[in-house]
């Protein structure tokens, strides 16, 4: 089941996590092996953060077409409604 709250701690988390090594525990990433290893977070980071932006685009995608789907059904209907009720208008007042 999609949950939308629990990816949004998900990223929130992650992106809290980042920042917190960046400000305090990060220390000088001028230094390679702290370059790197800051470097590693971000895209650890923007990894979650990507797949999160696929997982709710996906949705969105889906939400699109079944919202899609009911307008053409509901104007469908309608189309066949008035037939319908034309063929009874043209039964019931033929001579």
């Amino acid at each position: 089941m999609f949950r939308s709250d629990f990816l949004w701690d998900l990223n929130s988390e992650c992106i809290r996590d980042l920042w917190v090594r960046a400000r305090f525990g990060g220390g000088d990433v001028t230094a390679a092996a702290n370059a790197a290893t800051a470097m590693d977070d971000i895209d650890a980071a923007l990894d979650v953060v990507t797949t999160d932006r696929a997982t709710y685009g996906a949705a969105m995608s889906r939400f699109s077409y079944a919202i899609s789907n009911l307008q053409i059904t509901g104007e469908n209907q309608a189309a066949a409604r008035g037939r319908i009720m034309d063929a009874d208008f043209a039964a019931e007042t033929a001579p």
